[in-house]
């Protein structure tokens, strides 16, 4: 069970970000007022690039930068679910 909830956290986690081919870009989207929905429009077909480039820079480089945005927040989604 433990591991399950943290495979889905992550995963959560994941798709909420921003980076246009994942579901957080929708949300940031409905959000975001006119003018910056046009800004972040001109970002959508890199998308994909931007994505594998941070995926591959964890192996690469030794930079993993999505551990370092996805861990404290599966932590606080943790401690909420415990105290719960």
């Amino acid at each position: 069970l433990w591991v399950f909830i943290n495979i889905n956290l992550i995963l959560m986690i994941f798709n909420m970000l921003p980076i246009p081919p994942l579901d957080g870009e929708k949300v940031l989207n409905f959000f975001l007022p006119e003018n910056l929905k046009r800004i972040y429009a001109q970002i959508r077909p890199y998308g994909t690039t931007i994505l594998l480039l941070l995926i591959m820079l964890g192996s690469v480089a030794n930079l993993d930068l999505l551990s370092f945005i996805i861990e404290p927040l599966k932590n606080f989604f943790l401690e909420l679910i415990l105290l719960a």
